[in-house]
């Protein structure tokens, strides 16, 4: 963690506090780059062409389901990508628009597999959203202050106060973090959406 030191405490909490807020929009990587000159992004184990693939497979999921105007003024639809994998978290009214929304993201270019976590309800309030967000600071911060993993190989999902994992990270890393993030405060579930590497 030698990024660690070359970083004052205030500079980290900005980076946690902001890295939270930006997590569940996909612009974690965009901020990590800008802020420490490429230094953070440098934990990151996917190529430089799979992340910028992955913020135009975020892009392109949310215009299409954007597009479509009942999904948009019925649903509350969050669409990050990781490694190609995407994962759908959110509410929508019912099981036709769930299975639109993820034929949507699976018949996107580049996209290996979908995680459709998206739950058959109303959407959630503001207070609830703005919940999540402090949830993912409050993970992050706890991640990334265990020197056992690499706090920074693993992106943070929170919905509705479930919190989905993923990165490319050994299975005991893997196993190790969900535990940590199971004894936060406010987190009522962890998912696992993790691809493992030796």
């Amino acid at each position: 963690m030698i990024i660690l030191k070359a970083l004052t405490i205030r500079t980290l909490a900005t980076f946690v506090i902001l890295s939270g807020l930006l997590s569940l929009q996909g612009c974690a990587a965009v901020f990590i780059a800008g802020a420490a000159g490429g230094g953070i992004l440098a934990h990151d184990k996917r190529t430089r062409d799979a992340i910028v693939d992955d913020q135009s497979i975020e892009h392109h999921i949310s215009g299409k389901l954007s597009a479509n105007k009942e999904i948009r003024m019925k649903s509350h639809i969050n669409v990050v990508s990781y490694n190609a994998i995407v994962l759908l978290t959110g509410e929508t009214p019912d099981e036709n628009m769930r299975s639109r929304a993820a034929d949507i993201a699976r018949n996107s270019a580049k996209v290996k597999r979908v995680y459709n976590a998206l739950k058959i309800m109303k959407p959630t309030s503001l207070k609830s959203r703005n919940n999540d967000t402090w949830i993912t600071t409050k993970v992050k911060t706890q991640l990334l202050g265990k020197k056992e993993i690499d706090g920074f190989r693993i992106k943070v999902i929170t919905e509705n106060a479930s919190v989905f994992l993923m990165g490319l990270i050994p299975k005991a890393q893997a196993d190790l973090a969900a535990d940590i993030v199971s004894h936060v405060t406010g987190v009522k579930r962890v998912i696992k959406v993790f691809e493992y590497v030796n």
